[in-house]
């Protein structure tokens, strides 16, 4: 039997992101390009999730929810072992209703907060994604920090 550890169930990557479906799409599209090698992403979410990791949403709640994105992102690492971390915003965020230049520091600041995690994250490649609409569509508009080729 094999273990809920066991790194037999192929190469995974972790993405952090808001819990706005629009979300998916575009991520999972860059994911593919980017890292075709990767067979699966768990994913964790919750709505403003950059606004809620750089602290810009603060309160005892915001704190409480970055306790549990860390929770729930380290199950991922202990267990599926990701090759990399994406966090993400996007443009109009209901959880974190900022202009595009805050979310953009948001992500930067919310890739410095999981890279100070653990040594197990900070050894993971850590990339900040905007996502935003280009025309009806929405797309991948940004990597904000970190090297897709890492």
């Amino acid at each position: 039997m094999i273990s809920q550890g066991s790194t037999n169930h192929g190469t995974f990557g972790l993405v952090l992101c808001c819990i706005d479906g629009r979300n998916i799409g575009p991520l999972q599209e860059w994911l593919k390009k980017n890292f075709p090698e990767i067979a699966h992403v768990d994913y964790v979410t919750a709505p403003g999730l950059d606004g809620i990791l750089s602290g810009s949403i603060a309160g005892q709640s915001a704190s409480d929810r970055q306790m549990a994105i860390k929770t729930d992102a380290f199950v991922s690492l202990s267990h599926h072992h990701p090759q990399f971390v994406i966090v993400s915003g996007h443009e109009d965020c209901a959880g974190n209703p900022v202009s595009r230049e805050r979310h953009l520091e948001d992500i930067k600041k919310s890739v410095e907060a999981v890279r100070g995690w653990d040594e197990g994250f900070a050894a993971l490649p850590i990339i900040g994604l905007y996502v935003e609409r280009n025309g009806d569509e929405w797309v991948v508009g940004e990597c904000v920090t970190g090297n897709a080729e890492a």
